[in-house]
């Protein structure tokens, strides 16, 4: 294999077009650079593998963790720092391919893109504002468990198989209706079988000699007894 493809077996061809961001063309440095690095063959199994990583990361965070501790400190630094990559790949590929309406290959045209894009912006927030006490900015940082969807992007069969589950939602809300009804039949059924089985009748005020003609709710009532359900 010669050195020229050796060096394209690399870098996956992507085709400039228009201007990104209104400013930079085709031959603009920054824009090839960017596309070199977005197209180099490993640049997508490292995004990965930072998923992965920042995903193990979440798990290993709980309400009960010091705040001020040794370990809170560190993933919250090494979140900064994945959160910077990400926001660097996004930024890189919103320079090679445009934003919005720089033609059909533009970054936010791809739903998939769309999602990485708002998941990258929460991040942004919940760092900026890490030192804000409201609900919403809690809720935000909560959201950075929503990370792990952006491998699906990145992958042809999770995407497929999601894209199938979308399409199947009508079929799927006829079962689930079919499945509803069943339910409802076997909860009427319980109903009628188990109403008031359930209760029992505490006779500390009845007499022994009478607490043996106590047989129904009527009878624990008349003779001074308790009628109750179990907890």
């Amino acid at each position: 294999m010669t050195e020229k493809n050796k060096t394209a077996s690399k870098f996956k061809e992507i085709e400039l077009t228009g201007k990104a961001l209104f400013l930079l063309g085709e031959e603009n440095w920054i824009r090839v650079k960017s596309s070199k690095i977005v197209g180099y063959k490993h640049f997508d199994n490292f995004i990965l593998f930072l998923i992965v990583f920042s995903t193990i990361l979440l798990t290993l965070e709980h309400p009960m963790m010091d705040p001020n501790g040794t370990r809170a400190i560190t993933l919250e630094r090494i979140d900064f720092v994945v959160s910077g990559i990400f926001t660097i790949e996004c930024l890189l590929k919103i320079i090679v391919y445009g934003f919005v309406i720089n033609g059909k290959d533009s970054y936010l045209i791809n739903p998939w893109n769309i999602m990485d894009f708002c998941i990258v912006c929460l991040s942004i927030i919940s760092i900026v504002m890490r030192d804000v006490e409201l609900g919403i900015i809690k809720v935000l940082r909560m959201l950075r468990v929503l990370r792990p969807l952006r491998m699906i992007s990145r992958n042809p069969g999770l995407r497929i198989a999601v894209q199938s589950l979308i399409n199947a939602i009508p079929d799927i809300g006829n079962v689930m209706v079919v499945s509803v009804l069943f339910l409802l039949l076997f909860a009427i059924l319980g109903t009628n079988m188990y109403k008031g089985l359930f209760y029992f009748c505490v006779m500390e005020n009845i007499p022994e000699d009478l607490q043996d003609a106590v047989v129904d709710k009527f009878d624990c009532m008349d003779y001074g007894g308790e009628w109750v359900n179990k907890d």
